[in-house]
């Protein structure tokens, strides 16, 4: 068991910022399963302020046979010692990821608790008896819908192992739906009928590469979305976002409505059928602003309904006259209609974007403000007064309104102009009932219940935030035409929990763990999408089938603190990284030496001044090393370790992008760096292949 040695300050923080990896080492020669894989010991200095009554509170369990719950604690007591360092040890089974916390009593008596730490623990990678390191990864992804007949595959994966790879990431093998995409699954518990019998024939058919061929194997996991046509999702629509279950998405629902009736009236309506030219979209934005905008009334959505508002009010007056609902409105209130209209939104509104008329001013509270103000006499003689207050109330919602109004037309013009006119676009021709002007942003379907439903595609936004579910009422992105949409792709709907969305948690569980039973890793599609609280819940479960599984993700949040949170939290091995997402020569060379690991003869740091250690301790020392030094093993924080790709399967090729010329330099850089590869562009495609 190896022991490595974590610095804790007197406040219960790592001593430096970031991820704290532990090492992808081969397990122990007398390794039995349920046996320690390491030994994570926290050193906290002496006399330390947590521990003061202290405790380190860590979800790893005590026992083996004890079963891992992230959210339950189990007690270290810190000792109180004033002459030596503090030696707090947790001992690890399998890999994950973990965290700990302290708590302990502050300076004022009170209990103070720090936030939670994490460290991830790697898979151990066996290719048959043999470690395969992490950095030793030579990965080719093959999409198995162009591999042909089931029998010509071993071909293929003949040729795999002949070019030196040891590992094959599949994209999903699921039944697809009607767009015939890998990543728009039909059915997560089946997998392709036109390729395998069942379940049990997949599970042959990976072991065969294993033992005939020494190849480890990964796969998609798509948690985000379903294929538009899923059956499971007529019978179940409460696991997407519908007008029942996010009343928030209303208005974008109404807007899409007519939208693609616009559409199809463009040319009962005059408008032109093709954009040709700038002159055509001008003219069809007028006729989105004239007969979209222009009937739907979406103010209605933003509005308090000053009518509606004074009705129930001179209803609610008399019984609040009497002293029922006192409300003090402080004199610097009264002196403008404005102060008056601002303290009512505070204190009396309830303002979200769900259903006509659903923002309100509560009659009863502003009954009882217009009192305070004006005194308990006839509602008559301040109705005109309060209706001036409610108009005051309307202002910026109109104003709100108003410049929503500019993003959807604007996002709508740029989106037609892309598809239609502009020639790094698809130009998609004559605007048809199949090919509508712009995408739809909901499928539209009957259940089996009989009842219509709307439920969002999913997509992704420019810039987006990684950490707010773009559909859900803490964002307007399919409102305002924000979203890239997928519209073969209806985006799921997990809530908080199971107990939000049981079916659909049900069902993506046994997805999970069908996959995590039969492939050696998990490539998380999408994971940037994925709420944290999904992907822990999953690959939790999947770690519970799969221990040593290895969990490489699709991770662009523009951010490395954000990156760093995901991989934290959700214990990912690798993050994909990608050269041809380079846009110059400067950018290309950052990538390779980022990934081509440390210097020949570069100096490695010793910690003398850190730790107080036996020179002979042999649980604390790195024995296979050149120094005459002895190093102990530090628990510092590093880098993610990536999977870097030349070109991924779904993004442009070096034909598209560059030249194809540039294929087999981009693949060689690749090549060359320290850390696992996936070289599957290296076959020239002459463009994406999903």
């Amino acid at each position: 068991m190896t022991t490595l040695l974590l610095r804790v300050d007197e406040n219960g923080h790592p001593s430096n910022d970031g991820v704290k990896f532990l090492p992808s080492l081969p397990l122990p020669k007398d390794y039995n399963k349920g046996g320690f894989l390491f030994n994570v010991r926290l050193f906290l200095p002496a006399s330390c302020r947590i521990a003061r009554n202290g405790r380190i509170w860590t979800n790893v369990p005590p026992d083996p046979a004890i079963e891992f719950h992230r959210d339950s604690f189990y007690k270290k007591t810190i000792p109180e010692q004033f002459t030596s360092d503090i030696e707090i040890d947790i001992k690890v089974y399998q890999p994950g990821c973990y965290s700990y916390y302290a708590s302990f009593t502050g300076d004022d008596g009170k209990l103070e608790t720090t936030r939670r730490f994490y460290f991830v623990v790697p898979p151990s990678l066996y290719i048959g008896d043999t470690f395969l390191p992490l950095n030793s990864i030579a990965m080719e992804s093959v999409v198995s819908k162009w591999l042909g007949p089931r029998e010509k595959w071993d071909v293929v994966f003949k040729d795999v192992k002949r070019k030196g790879y040891n590992m094959v990431h599949f994209t999903p093998l699921q039944q697809r739906g009607e767009s015939n995409s890998p990543y728009s699954i039909y059915d997560q518990t089946e997998f392709d009928k036109d390729l395998f019998k069942d379940e049990e024939d997949v599970e042959s058919f990976i072991s065969h590469l294993h033992k005939d061929y020494g190849l480890l194997s990964v796969t998609d996991i798509v948690l985000n979305h379903t294929a538009n046509n899923s059956q499971w999702l007529r019978e179940h629509p409460e696991a997407g976002y519908n007008k029942e279950t996010a009343p928030h998405l209303t208005s974008a629902i109404e807007l899409d409505g007519e939208l693609l009736k616009f559409s199809s009236k463009l040319r009962t309506l005059g408008y032109p059928t093709e954009v040709n030219s700038i002159e055509d979209l001008l003219s069809i934005m007028e006729g989105i602003k004239e007969h979209v905008i222009g009937t739907l009334k979406l103010w209605e959505f933003y509005v308090v309904n000053v009518e509606d508002t004074l009705e129930s009010t001179k209803k609610v007056w008399s019984t609040t006259s009497k002293g029922s609902t006192v409300i003090d409105v402080p004199d610097e209130v009264k002196s403008s209609t404005e102060r008056i209209a601002e303290f009512v939104s505070d204190v009396a509104g309830t303002f979200t974007l769900k259903h006509r008329y659903s923002n309100a001013v509560e009659p009863v509270i502003f009954a009882a403000i217009l009192q305070s103000i004006y005194g308990d006499g006839d509602f008559v003689d301040i109705e005109q007064r309060a209706k001036e207050i409610l108009n005051e109330v309307n202002l910026p919602l109109y104003k709100a309104y108003d410049g929503d109004i500019s993003i959807i037309l604007e996002q709508l013009f740029n989106r037609i102009k892309y598809l239609r006119l502009d020639s790094h676009g698809p130009r998609l021709g004559k605007i048809t009932e199949s090919s509508p002007l712009t995408e739809p942003y909901f499928t539209r379907f009957t259940g089996t219940d009989g009842n219509e439903y709307q439920l969002a595609n999913n997509g992704w936004i420019w810039g987006g935030d990684p950490l707010v579910d773009f559909a859900s009422d803490k964002s307007k992105n399919y409102l305002l035409r924000e979203v890239i949409i997928w519209g073969d792709c209806v985006k799921l709907r997990y809530g908080k929990g199971p107990q939000d969305s049981e079916y659909l948690w049900s069902r993506m569980s046994r997805y999970v763990q069908i996959n995590a039973r039969i492939f050696d890793g998990f490539r998380i599609d999408n994971c940037h999408s994925t709420p944290l609280h999904v992907g822990e819940y999953f690959l939790d479960l999947a770690r519970k089938t799969n221990p040593h599984l290895y969990i490489v993700a699709e991770l662009f949040t523009g951010s490395e603190s954000i990156d760093n949170l995901f991989v934290e939290r959700l214990g990912i091995t690798s993050l994909i990284r990608e050269a041809m997402q380079a846009w110059s020569v400067e950018e290309l060379s950052r990538l390779v030496h980022r990934h081509a690991g440390a210097p020949i003869g570069s100096f490695q740091p010793l910690p003398l001044d850190d730790f107080a250690y036996p020179a002979k301790n042999e649980g604390f020392l790195i024995n296979d090393t050149l120094s005459e030094i002895q190093i102990p093993r530090i628990l510092e924080s590093t880098k993610t370790h990536a999977l870097f790709m030349d070109c991924t399967h779904d993004n442009e090729t070096p034909f598209d992008k560059r030249t194809v010329e540039d294929t087999l330099p981009n693949a060689a850089l690749v090549s060359l760096c320290s850390t696992a590869v996936d070289l599957s562009l290296g076959t020239m495609s002459a463009t994406h292949i999903c």
